[in-house]
């Protein structure tokens, strides 16, 4: 039992670990460069293509049916693979935004919305609070909302994925596993 618990806690320390290095990654791409397709952004991106495939691989544990969790692992790992494709092809936020959008949008919130109608969990209404609050970000970032130069929408952004992220981590640091992934 307890190394099942352990995978599943690995699987969501996967996710903040590769959200942290995109993170980091991309304040040292801002400060180097504005351009949208510069290296050191590219690495940024994807590792947050790698971060969304392990919250996805995380969230699975919310699902009883064997079959789904099976169909879902190779969804999640065609997705990242496709992401990551055309990433390679085009070095801009949009990969990131759509593969967040399916990948955490979809399936993670899906999910995690299952879950709470199934077993009334409440770790899974802080997973969905997180990526409510992460999403406005992303509506941020597509309409350019800004406070000036000094406070962009880019800064905006981040500081909301700050607080959706830290709402996600409060759920996720009680959760417990509900089935083997």
């Amino acid at each position: 039992m307890f190394k099942k618990e352990h995978s599943l806690n690995g699987l969501w320390a996967m996710f903040f670990l590769f959200l942290g290095l995109s993170t980091l990654i991309a304040a040292v791409g801002h400060g180097y460069s504005e351009l949208s397709d510069n290296p050191v952004k590219f690495w940024s991106r994807a590792f947050a293509i790698v971060s969304v495939y392990f919250g996805g691989m995380a969230s699975l544990s919310s699902l009883g049916e064997k079959r789904i969790r099976e169909w879902l692992k190779w969804i999640l790992s065609i997705q990242a693979l496709a992401f990551f494709l055309w990433l390679t092809l085009d070095n801009t936020f949009l990969p990131i935004k759509l593969s967040s959008l399916f990948g955490l949008g979809l399936i993670v919130l899906g999910l995690h919305l299952y879950s709470f109608s199934r077993f009334s969990f409440k770790q899974d209404l802080w997973i969905i609070g997180g990526i409510v609050v992460n999403a406005s970000a992303a509506i941020v970032n597509t309409y350019k909302w800004s406070f000036g130069p000094n406070f962009s929408y880019h800064d905006i952004g981040h500081v909301i994925m700050m607080v959706g992220i830290f709402i996600m981590y409060r759920g996720i640091t009680n959760y417990k596993l509900r089935y083997a992934t």
